[in-house]
């Protein structure tokens, strides 16, 4: 039997591969334990450096322009580490759309966005315990978060693990427009070292439904037939306007006749200037000017606004055609889209009723009666793109010319005026303050009268009508005003003074030779 001793060095190996052996599983178990580090840190989410939450709101539904408040709308941020919250806001959604916003401070001063429709009240903490936690002038640094940075210890906020969370609370009113289904949300924006993240509430949904008509309480059972603007056309107007609108503007049919009829804007900001009733669309010319000039039209058929442009037209040539009976006016117009014209009449239906008018573009188109009126001496047209117009009266006589003109000013006497017509007429009646002049009138052609008065004018205002008649026993009434202002007063009857006073002088003189002969004698 033989027996063999190991070495030494053989003994000392096998304790060194023990070791070994244990330093492996020592280092298999940090590795394993910092794979399921790394797994719950990816898994698990971190608790948010910020919570927002709505509380409730009231109602859950209203009309438009009602209001939902929201109650307890609450932004807690947690106290490991502060960092600036530079952004809150406070959004209504309908759908995926934006539909109102504001951007508000803690303190719940609404600095931009819709504020017209919302109210915004800071319930706790005290506006001056907020002051006390941040340095007025630097930021909305009052906020706390989480560790941020892409190298775990960083450390980019700079608060502790001893502060205590902070809630902020708030009431807000929205007052609603449109109508359907709607959401409310609440985001805080918070950034630091140019990083930035975005944190967000739960929804709170409500509905909206139509506003009830003016005289038709909501819920009646009376059927009324009325169109309402669509958001999209109120958007569309707050554009043209810049104003605001917080419930649709309608027409309702107040006779029955299944057309609409009576504009009303809840809102008071559009006022109904004219009605336009074309077949069986109805469009309203639409004004929300403080000068009551329209610059709108809503086609409530179809629910489209189109922009008005309005503009002050000058005459720039007469025409007068005497084998036609008519007189042409020519205006231009620059204009892009629909425009709302204003020029003078100059033959205004009340003192002319017997003339027709007729507005043509200069292409021939003829504009429709239902886009013209006519009233305090102006025409009014309502048109679109055409730049040149031509307003023709049809009459019967036409008004004669005066001369001198209407308003002159004689200082004489007897001035002779002459009244000429386009054509023979017959003079019916003459007449001057109402005495009949008609035998002071001479004409060679019926066509031109001269009238000068056989008796001399005293200074005043005095009134020349005539009434005439056309072969076709069409009668025409015409005057014109003038102005005697005679020197030193003047007479009716032309009283001689100066040959009164030459012979009172002599009479004078006369009587005095007399009287000195009696006294001599």
């Amino acid at each position: 039997m033989h027996m063999y001793l190991l070495p030494t060095s053989l003994d000392g190996n096998g304790r060194y591969m023990k070791k070994r052996g244990r330093l492996q599983k020592v280092l298999g178990l940090s590795i394993a334990a910092s794979l399921l580090m790394l797994i719950f840190a990816v898994l698990i989410p971190p608790t948010a450096a910020i919570d927002l939450t709505l509380g409730n709101r009231t109602p859950t539904s209203t009309n438009t322009g009602g209001k939902i408040v929201f109650n307890n709308v609450n932004i807690t941020i947690h106290g490991i580490e502060r960092i600036p919250i530079t952004e809150l806001n406070f959004t209504i959604f309908q759908g995926t759309t934006t539909y109102n916003n504001i951007k508000f401070d803690v303190f719940g001063n609404i600095l931009s966005g819709d504020d017209s429709y919302f109210e915004v009240e800071l319930l706790s903490p005290s506006s001056s315990q907020i002051t006390s936690w941040f340095t007025p002038g630097i930021g909305y640094e009052y906020g706390y978060g989480e560790r941020w940075g892409s190298n775990p210890g960083d450390g980019y906020g700079y608060g502790s693990a001893s502060e205590s969370n902070i809630t902020f609370c708030y009431r807000i009113n929205y007052t609603t427009r449109g109508t359907g289904s709607f959401y409310a949300k609440l985001f805080a924006k918070a950034t630091m070292n140019s990083i930035t993240k975005i944190y967000q509430s739960n929804q709170l949904t409500f509905t909206v439904s139509s506003t009830a008509l003016e005289g038709v309480p909501a819920g009646s059972s009376t059927k009324i037939l009325a169109l309402v603007s669509s958001q999209e056309t109120l958007r569309a107007v707050e554009k043209i306007v810049g104003i605001p609108f917080v419930t649709p503007f309608y027409a309702k049919d107040t006779d029955g006749d299944n057309l609409v009829d009576e504009f009303t804007d809840p809102n008071g900001i559009l006022t109904a200037i004219r009605t336009i009733r074309d077949g069986a669309k109805i469009l309203f010319l639409l004004s929300s000017r403080s000068d009551g000039r329209p610059n709108l039209l809503w086609n409530s058929a179809d629910d489209t606004i189109s922009e008005i442009t309005s503009v002050f037209a000058t005459i720039e040539e007469t025409q007068i055609d005497t084998s036609a009976e008519t007189v042409t006016v020519v205006i231009s117009v620059e204009k892009d889209g629909w425009i709302y014209i204003e020029v003078d009449d100059i033959y205004p239906p009340d003192q002319y009723p017997g003339y027709v008018l007729t507005v043509r573009t200069s292409t021939g188109k003829q504009i429709p009666a239902e886009y013209i009126w006519r009233e305090d001496e102006k025409i009014y047209i309502l048109d679109d793109p055409t730049t040149q117009y031509l307003i023709i009266y049809n009459y019967d006589i036409l008004r004669p010319l005066f001369s001198p003109n209407d308003g002159t000013e004689f200082a004489e006497a007897r001035p002779t005026i002459i009244i000429t017509y386009y054509e023979e007429v017959s003079i019916i009646t003459a007449k001057l303050n109402g005495v009949d002049i008609r035998g002071m009138m001479t004409s060679t052609d019926i066509k031109t009268y001269n009238f000068t008065p056989s008796y001399n004018l005293a200074s005043g205002v005095y009134e020349l009508s005539i009434t005439v008649q056309d072969s076709e026993g069409n009668s025409l009434t015409s005057s014109a005003t003038y102005i005697v202002n005679l020197p030193h007063g003047g007479s009716t009857e032309g009283f001689p003074w100066l040959l009164i006073t030459i012979l009172a002088i002599i009479l004078l003189i006369a009587a005095i030779i007399v009287i000195l002969k009696l006294f001599i004698l």
